[in-house]
């Protein structure tokens, strides 16, 4: 079964390669470290180990799989930033025609995953609840995302926008990290160390504006205070020549890891978070995982390397279209949470295969546009 698959993954990238469906250069070592996160992303979606040790579980999902989305952050910074020249002669192009795919995928794939988001509402509020449905979604698009994971899309678009006006500006890099830095000390207010600040003497008065901010745009899991910093580490990592060693990049992201994990245990044995998307340590991670991708040269053939971008793109983009379509068809909740995973990762996988082979015919070239 094992070689069955290599050969049909192989027979995939062959047919691929040679209808040319990518022809540019790539970060191989990103590439192949986007498709590790994207079933990373899968993993928290799915909580693969619940059904043997709700520990292990929480460790997995709630601590290592954080890395993914800083991780497709500020790769996305590096390799936009790449394209202009910070300084003097900035060009704004390369940022827009970047921001206006990612808007383009948000609005495509906000209308396919928005009959979920419609069936969810209509089956806690009713019939009578259409309007209200719309105006939520309408709400959702613009503060945090039609679809749940989809935030990741407008987060990105916005804050790429907000560092290239920074830098088209004349800021200097280092100042766009610095604002960015505070713009995550804030964010990290209303996620792993909400309840710390919760504990912090403030008015009244403060408390109630804080939180009906707070309650109007639903979390700081957003672009300007959690991408915006991670884009900036990538357009800051883009003007280096050297990436430095593998071996250092690597043991510099382990030991990031190691104090990911301190800090995950930290803030649940006092009880402080309220999610778990930001950390300080995925400062750390974010950056010494793009350099150990940069510096990773994988052994493998190049028409296997070419897959990697539009296999993480549509495992992202699908996986949850199996997992909420057998929830919402069924009405079973997450009972075997290795049999979700499975429904999740492995038709999002067939999917990816079918849509990457049809987009290199003709009729079906208008689907690369949609990863």
């Amino acid at each position: 079964m094992r070689c069955f698959a290599s050969v049909a993954v192989f027979f995939v990238a062959d047919i691929a390669f040679r209808r040319g469906f990518m022809k540019k250069n790539f970060f191989y070592g990103i590439d192949v470290f986007k498709l590790l996160c994207a079933v990373l992303i899968v993993c928290i979606h799915t909580a693969p180990l619940e059904s043997l040790s709700t520990r292990a579980n929480s460790l997995l999902v709630n601590c290592f799989c954080r890395v993914a989305v800083p991780f497709f952050f500020v790769s996305s910074g590096f390799l936009v930033f790449k394209k202009v020249q910070i300084g003097q002669n900035f060009g704004f192009s390369p940022i827009w025609k970047y921001v206006k795919k990612i808007l383009w995928l948000y609005l495509f794939w906000s209308a396919v995953y928005f009959p979920f988001t419609a069936a969810r509402i209509y089956r806690n509020r009713g019939t009578g609840a259409a309007l209200s449905i719309f105006l939520d979604w309408l709400k959702n698009m613009v503060f945090s995302a039609g679809y749940g994971f989809l935030w990741y899309l407008p987060a990105t678009a916005a804050a790429v926008l907000a560092v290239g006006f920074l830098l088209k500006k004349r800021v200097s890099i280092n100042a766009v990290l610095a604002i960015g830095f505070c713009l995550y000390l804030v964010g990290l207010c209303g996620q792993s160390y909400f309840g710390l600040v919760r504990q912090i003497p403030h008015s009244p008065e403060l408390s109630a504006a804080v939180k009906s901010v707070y309650d109007f745009i639903g979390t700081t899991r957003n672009g300007i205070f959690e991408g915006f910093v991670f884009i900036a580490l990538g357009a800051k990592l883009s003007q280096k020549e050297n990436f430095g060693t593998l071996k250092k990049s690597a043991a510099g992201l382990a030991l990031s890891l190691i104090l990911l994990c301190g800090e995950f245990a930290l803030v649940s044995k006092m009880r402080w978070r309220l999610e778990f998307d930001m950390y300080l340590m995925l400062l750390p991670c974010a950056w010494f995982m793009l350099k150990t991708a940069l510096c990773f040269r994988p052994n493998l053939p190049e028409k296997l390397l070419r897959l990697c971008r539009p296999y993480s793109s549509l495992i992202y983009f699908t996986h949850m279209l199996f997992i909420d379509g057998y929830c919402l068809f069924t009405r079973a909740e997450y009972t075997d949470s290795f049999l979700m995973f499975a429904i999740g990762l492995l038709p999002a996988l067939l999917v990816s295969t079918a849509a990457i082979l049809l987009s290199g015919k003709k009729h079906f070239l208008f689907l690369k546009k949609i990863y």
